[in-house]
């Protein structure tokens, strides 16, 4: 911590000042209990009233606040590159190659559901590694196929696997896995370059955690050993003995660690989301080196965009307050 005073006082000040306009754990109380229109007026009275206001002219309810999400989280990324040094700021970019694979990954949804440009790019994040014309020349494809050969840097021959399983179910897992495959090997890459354990157990950490859920899903599915062990990212020798095991074995060594963890899909790929959160969270608050604090930030803010969503989304379904405590992050 006085490591990152001494070599970077600036940024050291703009983000501890960024870190204490964060949601608290009382702030998601208080939210858990309005209407959504009464969370819109808690949020523009705080941090978010710029991109409220300005979604406000053509969005209402849970869109608005949506989109509010998605604009207020870029605008903190490009503020924190702004006020970052030279290295700091290589440490954001290597953390915003997670926003440029959720852009391509909600183009080629969006193209595969038959939605006009302008509705997604309404949903891309703006803070990202690539500059906005690649995402506007991904826009313009009029297919699935066509986003991935102007990708260029993805593995041929995978790609080309991946698009005939595409053509074959109509379903974009096969793609989307390769996609996640380059972004953790581009942010391992960059990690490296810049000398930086901690994000690299954050990686780790991260990769551990969607090898799991990619075994979840495929088991409940049906799906054979060798199709699961073809997704799996860089696995180690624990995640591979789990390929051996049904979903019901797998699911029962999850639940000796976790009690709120069922049967039901959803709920437990959303308490492994949580568990993974929770342990990266507490990683990068032990002994934190310079860099660490704005990777501690830069989580800490997925994180509430996660909360709020969570909040709102309960809302527009009707789910009761129990699921949202269970689903609730806080570091």
């Amino acid at each position: 911590m006085e490591k990152m005073k001494s070599e970077y006082p600036y940024t050291y000040a703009r983000v501890s000042a960024m870190k204490s306009k964060l949601l608290k754990r009382g702030d998601y109380d208080k939210l858990q209990k309005l209407s959504v229109g009464e969370i819109i007026k808690y949020l523009s009275e705080n941090e978010y009233k710029k991109e409220i206001d300005k979604y406000a002219v053509t969005k209402n309810g849970v869109d608005l606040i949506e989109f509010a999400l998605i604009e207020n989280t870029s605008n903190t990324y490009l503020k924190l590159k702004r006020i970052s040094e030279s290295k700091i700021s290589t440490l954001i970019d290597t953390y915003l190659i997670r926003n440029d694979i959720h852009n391509i990954k909600t183009i080629i949804r969006g193209i595969m559901l038959g939605k006009p440009a302008d509705d997604i790019r309404e949903l891309l994040i703006s803070a990202t590694k690539n500059q906005e014309l690649f995402f506007e020349n991904l826009l313009k494809s009029d297919s699935v196929e066509k986003v991935i050969d102007k990708l260029g840097f993805l593995d041929k021959v995978k790609a080309n696997k991946a698009l005939a399983d595409y053509k074959d179910s109509k379903c974009l897992v096969h793609i989307e896995n390769l996609l996640d495959q380059y972004m953790y090997f581009e942010m391992q890459k960059s990690a490296e370059e810049i000398n930086h354990r901690r994000i690299e157990g954050f990686l780790r950490a991260e990769i551990k955690n969607a090898n799991l859920k990619t075994i979840l899903k495929f088991k409940k599915a049906g799906k054979d050993n060798q199709e699961i062990l073809s997704l799996l990212i860089k696995p180690k020798r624990k995640t591979l003995s789990l390929v051996e095991k049904s979903y019901d074995d797998i699911i029962k060594s999850l639940q000796k660690k976790n009690k709120e963890i069922t049967e039901d899909l959803l709920v437990t790929e959303a308490q492994v989301d949580k568990e993974s959160l929770v342990k990266i969270g507490k990683l990068l608050h032990q002994k934190p080196l310079s860099a660490d604090i704005i990777l501690g930030y830069l989580l800490a803010k997925e994180i509430e965009m996660r909360n709020l969503r969570l909040i709102i989304k309960a809302k527009e379904f009707n789910l009761d307050d129990e699921f949202v405590e269970n689903q609730l992050v806080v570091v």
